[in-house]
């Protein structure tokens, strides 16, 4: 990844990073785009974008990631993103149980909107915290193959496969040609704002 490269894009990719709350979410973004951690990262409570080159096949991939709140009462937000993106994220504790289980609600979220046409790759995040760990591996990468979702396991505060992660959703979207350049949308004020709140996302 390169932030800085200014050769013109071969291809634009929009993802859309979905999970509960407190999953990742903001610190596995700030990671790919800076490279680093910060342990004080706050989560957005609506919407926020960031915008970086990534190589990819000796290609130079423009990747925009939407980071989303995690909460119910922005659903209707997340449904219109939905339709407007050409891959989806969804991020999950390891250390968090409930988190894992509610992929199924979000994936849900994803087919009432798009039925089982896109990609979608499941991140479990946090695995410096291995020995918190709730979800096994075999169980995780078990359900992900039933469902034909890719899987990778991250951490934010190593920076560990979150570039792969990345990448390997990008590749995949290349490679099926899904690759929706006529996209485009705009949001109203209301929604384009985003509040911080003060916890580590």
């Amino acid at each position: 990844m390169n932030s800085q490269n200014v050769q013109e894009p071969e291809y634009s990719i929009k993802l859309l990073l979905l999970g509960d709350l407190a999953v990742g979410k903001s610190s596995l973004i700030y990671r790919f785009i800076y490279d680093k951690f910060n342990p004080n990262e706050i989560s957005t409570s609506e919407l926020d974008l960031k915008t970086s080159d990534l190589i990819i096949d000796k290609k130079n991939v423009r990747v925009q990631l939407w980071d989303t709140v995690g909460q119910e009462k922005y659903k209707s937000i997340t449904k219109n993103l939905i339709k407007r993106v050409q891959g989806i994220i969804i991020v999950y504790d390891i250390t968090n149980k409930d988190s894992f289980k509610n992929i199924k609600t979000w994936a849900h979220l994803i087919e009432e909107e798009y039925g089982n046409k896109l990609p979608i790759i499941i991140v479990g995040n946090k695995i410096d915290l291995e020995e918190n760990r709730k979800i096994k591996i075999e169980d995780a990468k078990a359900f992900c193959k039933n469902h034909k979702y890719k899987y990778v396991e991250t951490s934010c505060k190593t920076g560990h496969n979150i570039k792969k992660s990345i990448a390997k959703i990008c590749k995949i979207i290349i490679d099926s040609q899904n690759i929706r350049n006529d996209i485009s949308f705009s949001l109203s004020t209301s929604n384009a704002s985003y509040i911080k709140k003060k916890h580590c996302c």
